[in-house]
């Protein structure tokens, strides 16, 4: 983060843990197989964890959508409106997170 991003109050879900095992590209859809230390975060740490990285991905030219999985199985998650999904995730389901 720069030193204004720090100054707002942004951070980084991500940073000093090793919640992503793997990522792979297939057409327009990553998918995104988590650590067991992801099932040990707060639901909220989750979500913030979960955002920032389809955020990521699909800024990627050819990413539209994410799939996470947990031990090779694919993972229902929490999106930004308070919904789960069972289905890959979008940008616009994680975009009210964004300050």
């Amino acid at each position: 983060l720069s030193a204004d991003e720090a100054a707002r109050g942004l951070r980084r879900a991500l940073a000093d843990r090793e919640l992503l095992d793997t990522v792979e590209a297939t057409g327009d859809l990553a998918t995104v197989e988590l650590t067991d230390e992801f099932s040990l975060l707060p639901s909220r740490e989750q979500l913030l964890a979960l955002g920032q990285v389809v955020l990521t991905l699909t800024q990627l030219e050819r990413i539209d959508r994410v799939r996470f999985t947990l031990d090779q199985e694919p993972l229902s998650v929490p999106t930004a409106t308070g919904s789960v999904s069972s289905s890959p995730v979008r940008s616009v389901d994680y975009e009210p997170l964004l300050l």
